[in-house]
């Protein structure tokens, strides 16, 4: 279970810090502050309402393990998103 957690902690870190460096490279300079934005606001949303599925997913009196793998599987589309959006972005121009 050691590796789902280290799964989900660089997910959700990795998410984090990512936000503003691949935004900021996607959208037009135009809309670009607006973009950033609305990606932390997505960000926060998460942090708002994850510890509340924790706390479900805990109550359901599941195993740590099951947990884990309910937790890293966004985790997992998160970092495959970043390496996919990594690839997009190095293709635009600032």
């Amino acid at each position: 279970w050691f590796l789902l957690l280290v799964v989900v902690g660089l997910g959700a870190f990795g998410g984090h810090f990512t936000i503003g460096a691949f935004t900021s490279r996607l959208y037009p300079r135009e809309v670009r502050s607006t973009g950033v934005g609305v990606a932390t606001g997505m960000g926060r949303f998460g942090s708002i309402f994850g510890p509340a599925i924790l706390a479900g997913l805990m109550a359901m009196k599941l195993s740590p393990v099951m947990v884990l793998s309910v937790l890293a599987v966004p985790m997992i589309i998160c970092a495959v998103s970043v390496i996919v959006l990594s690839n997009d972005a190095k293709k635009r121009e600032i």
